[in-house]
């Protein structure tokens, strides 16, 4: 308003120098010189524009009404759940949460300022004890902290393999056996020998992890020579490190006449009949420290009869093979493995024929059937007990298009044969196509010769 009145003003003050200033000539002798009087109003006020604001609330506390949960337990490597607090602000405004999370050495945000009551605890807190609290933070209201949740992290519990027996040669000693200690889930876990027997084993048992056992944990030790059935332990902590319980391993030493072991590496077999003897398996038998030859003896199961023989068969029905270390072996150890000889399957089917239309039907006696699958020396001829009949499904050709042969007979096996085929009758088909008629058309040349040609022209 300032501003315009000072506009206003000067405007009237230049009006007033330029009337003072004019020269008397400039009026006549009687004309009498105007008077200007000017009324300055009071100035209106200018209307301003503000941005709007947002509402703002008055002042507030903030009231907790229901805690987190005191205290959480969980093993490492699974969730303990979840936390939440329950507040109000007395001035109504909206509340924001902070979840945060600290321990002896350092305290951080768990999640941003959210409207989230309520925090689900991750799964991969290392083991040991944490404080969870919120903060709790509203618009005319002070920031205020929710009680803490204690949360305990245990150690999981090593659930591996605790135990293991391992044979040695009785009455010889037993130089630096290596035995391959299970692994363990986490790489700072470790083991170490604790006690073991003095009669048996010979020496201190050493266990090791490094480049040269390519990271494995092996144990090696040494036996001395005992007669068959000495027994000795060698117990062994397994430190658990910093995410499991700590555990223990106990490897036993025996003494045997023989070393068992076991066979592995194959797999049963179910292949078609095929005239040949079919060894019943597939893979490369492993029998451990054994590197020789194994004995093969199969028989029959289930119903099939084939008395125990080191002859592999061939006829179809189910089998077992039990694989074996040799007798004079200084090991011992077997495998039965069962597989099955499927029957062949022989397809009986009639050729396919194409006719023309109004060509008459082929006969039963002219439909040449096929025999396909037989192996060997097996045929038809001498397999076949009842030959197929087969027959056409239309009684003329005066339609063209397909239609199927079918059979008036099936064909049989003879009875000895049925051991190893089985038959499957298809269907063939008869083709019937349009038939054609000889047409006679004229043509005459520039030289006006006729000469006559004929056409195959289809009818129907």
């Amino acid at each position: 308003m300032n501003q315009t009145v000072k506009r206003i003003g000067n405007l009237f003050l230049s009006v007033c120098m330029a009337l003072t200033l004019l020269p008397a000539a400039a009026f006549a002798e009687d004309v009498t010189a105007p008077q200007i009087s000017v009324t300055v109003a009071e100035a209106v006020t200018l209307m301003t524009r503000r941005a709007v604001q947002p509402m703002s609330y008055e002042a507030g506390e903030i009231q907790i009404s229901q805690q987190p949960t005191s205290s959480l337990t969980a093993p490492y490597g699974e969730s303990p759940g979840t936390i939440s607090v329950t507040a109000t602000a007395t001035n109504d405004a909206p509340i924001e949460y902070q979840w945060w999370i600290d321990n002896d050495s350092y305290s951080y945000n768990a999640t941003q300022w959210t409207a989230a009551d309520t925090y689900t605890i991750p799964s991969d807190f290392l083991p040991g004890a944490y404080g969870l609290y919120c903060k709790l933070k509203a618009e005319g209201c002070a920031e205020v902290e929710s009680e803490r949740t204690t949360l305990t992290i245990t150690k999981m519990a090593y659930d591996g393999k605790r135990s293991d027996t391992v044979f040695v040669k009785a009455n010889q000693e037993t130089k630096k056996y290596v035995y391959n200690l299970p692994d363990l889930p986490a790489s700072d876990m470790e083991y170490t020998v604790k006690s073991t027997g003095n009669s048996l084993i010979s020496g201190t048992p050493v266990t090791e992890r490094n480049e040269s056992t390519n990271w494995k944990w092996m144990l090696t030790f040494d036996t001395s020579s005992q007669a068959n059935g000495a027994s000795e332990d060698i117990a062994m902590d397994i430190n658990g490190g910093i995410l499991y319980e700590d555990s223990d391993f106990t490897l036993t030493v025996k003494a045997v006449d023989k070393i068992p072991v076991s066979i592995t590496g194959v797999t049963g077999t179910d292949d078609e009949y095929s005239g040949t003897p079919q060894q019943g398996y597939t893979g490369t038998p492993d029998a451990g420290n054994y590197k020789g030859v194994l004995n093969h003896s199969y028989k029959g199961r289930n119903g099939t009869e084939y008395g125990e023989s080191a002859t592999p068969p061939s006829d179809a029905g189910n089998y077992t093979v039990t694989l074996s270390i040799p007798e004079e072996s200084d090991y011992t150890g077997t495998l039965d493995v069962d597989f099955s000889i499927r029957k062949k399957e022989i397809t009986v089917k009639p050729i396919n024929y194409i006719i023309s239309q109004g060509d008459s039907l082929p006969s039963a006696e002219d439909i040449y059937i096929n025999y396909i699958g037989f192996v060997g020396t097996d045929t038809k001829n001498n397999s076949i007990s009842r030959q197929a009949v087969a027959k056409c499904e239309v009684s003329d050709t005066n339609t063209p298009g397909d239609s199927p042969i079918t059979f008036v007979t099936e064909a049989e096996l003879f009875p000895e044969k049925t051991k190893n085929y089985m038959l499957k009758h298809e269907n063939g088909t008869l083709t019937i196509q349009a038939g054609i008629i000889p047409v006679t058309g004229i043509t005459l040349n520039h030289n006006r010769s006729i000469s006559l040609q004929q056409y195959n022209a289809p009818y129907s």
